[in-house]
């Protein structure tokens, strides 16, 4: 999937009746597939809201993904537990290369504010690069005692591999100690 200069603007994805889950309100890649690709070049990803799981506006299993700018704000992910990655979740091997973008006012109700990186059982590294980008505002809120917490901006798990350079990280929040 290439998306390049679109806007993609207030989707919603709400909970399946039946306690089924989907990820992504904009998009959902590869869930249970083999791998796959997913091109973002200077869209913009605004005001989009899940809640039912994983990635505000993007939910990527097994997916190599790349953003080269762009403005990514305004994305929830919020199932009153434990959904991460406020724009972007990526999961079970996936890559993730950013290059660039702003990254302002996202949020989820788990880790990872903006954007979360997971590992998954049974499954290769999940492995990220960030180079250069601006990520602000951004907030992770875990209401639920004794699990993980962290990623105002960026959230990175165990077993997970993240290098970030040249990017301006500034005043985010995780807000689940008070």
């Amino acid at each position: 999937v290439a998306i390049e200069s679109n806007t993609i603007i207030k989707n919603a994805n709400r909970s399946e009746a039946g306690g089924g889950y989907t990820g992504g309100a904009a998009l959902e890649m590869a869930y249970g597939q083999t791998s796959s690709a997913l091109t973002i070049d200077g869209a913009t990803f605004d005001n989009n809201k899940n809640t039912s799981s994983n990635g505000g506006a993007i939910w990527a299993w097994h997916t190599n993904a790349t953003i080269k700018g762009g403005t990514f704000s305004n994305n929830i992910a919020s199932n009153g537990a434990n959904a991460e990655g406020g724009f972007l979740c990526v999961i079970g091997g996936s890559s993730l290369s950013i290059e660039g973008g702003s990254f302002d006012s996202n949020s989820s109700s788990g880790q990872g504010g903006a954007i979360s990186l997971l590992r998954a059982t049974n499954t290769a590294v999940t492995k990220g690069s960030i180079t250069g980008g601006e990520f602000t505002n951004n907030v992770s809120a875990r209401p639920i005692a004794g699990y993980y917490y962290g990623g105002g901006a960026v959230y990175n798990d165990y077993d997970c591999e993240l290098e970030i350079y040249n990017a301006i990280i500034t005043e985010n929040t995780e807000s689940s100690h008070g």
